[in-house]
């Protein structure tokens, strides 16, 4: 952790008028794939830790996400958040893969989950290398829209409406 550390500090002292342009934009980009990759790590870290809670919910917590939100001084949410996302990813090896390798960001990992649902879980799973590659050569915003196609392909009508399942539930009550 301490050499993280110094590289991280190595890029803070980097002084950018020594660069072109072009130099500097490629510089901010590298950084937006690494802090893609140290969200990914975070993640994926918080999934391997879980197997050590009880040594780290000693400390009085109620949960590891109590536990390491207290201790790093951050929103207990964001904790929580990055525990449902590395539960979700354990089906999605190809998924946990671009996001640690950088390819993928939590943003894109986000349009990726709300994809998932029972009638897409499958199809999904064969389709994540096509999906991490749209996320790689797309800019952001065709990349949502590839992915509405992608939904609209294997899940064209969604969910029923509601009102559609609840005229059609039975209700039974045994009285005395």
């Amino acid at each position: 952790m301490d050499q993280l550390n110094d590289a991280i500090d190595d890029v803070i002292g980097l002084p950018l008028s020594c660069l072109g342009a072009d130099q500097r934009r490629d510089w901010v980009v590298v950084l937006q794939r690494l802090r893609s990759r140290l969200d990914a790590a975070t993640c994926v870290g918080l999934g391997q830790v879980r197997s050590f809670a009880g040594d780290l919910s000693a400390s009085g917590q109620r949960s590891l996400g109590d536990a390491v939100a207290a201790a790093a001084r951050v929103d207990r949410r964001t904790v929580a958040a990055d525990a449902q996302l590395v539960v979700w990813l354990r089906g999605f090896d190809g998924f946990t893969e671009g996001f640690l390798a950088g390819r993928l960001t939590r943003a894109h990992v986000s349009v990726l989950r709300r994809l998932d649902n029972p009638r897409t879980r499958s199809v999904l799973a064969e389709a994540q290398e096509y999906l991490v590659d749209a996320a790689r050569s797309l800019s952001f915003p065709e990349f949502v829209a590839a992915c509405r196609y992608w939904a609209l392909m294997f899940d064209p009508d969604g969910d029923e409406p509601r009102d559609q399942v609840a005229s059609r539930a039975l209700h039974w009550h045994k009285t005395f």
